[in-house]
């Protein structure tokens, strides 16, 4: 199953490696360009030391990475959930299964 997790923090890099792991095609999203350059570049996630990021993984700032996948998880920060839904609002699959996991509430 194709999976987009929106929110390249400790939290969602962590489901990400996890759903990776469980044989799904992961992408992960940062908000940032700059943020996912540095993921690519350095295949580790600062907040994450020590823990490798697979060359499947794949990593974007583009929130159109979202098309083509069955489920979305919502990893930002609960300030951020309303405004990135939005944003991956129009290029939602139909029948797409969004999942929120952020902490907090806005």
């Amino acid at each position: 199953m194709n999976v987009t997790v929106l929110g390249s923090g400790g939290w969602g890099t962590a489901l990400a490696l996890l759903l990776l792991e469980n044989g799904h095609k992961v992408t992960l999203w940062s908000y940032k360009e700059e943020e996912s350059a540095a993921l690519r570049e350095k295949r580790e996630n600062p907040v994450l030391p020590g823990v490798p990021l697979p060359e499947k993984l794949s990593l974007t700032a583009d929130i159109a990475c979202v098309r083509d996948s069955a489920a979305v998880v919502l990893a930002t920060p609960s300030f951020a959930v309303r405004d990135t839904a939005r944003q991956a609002k129009p290029f939602l699959a139909p029948g797409a299964v969004m999942i929120s996991v952020s902490k907090g509430v806005e």
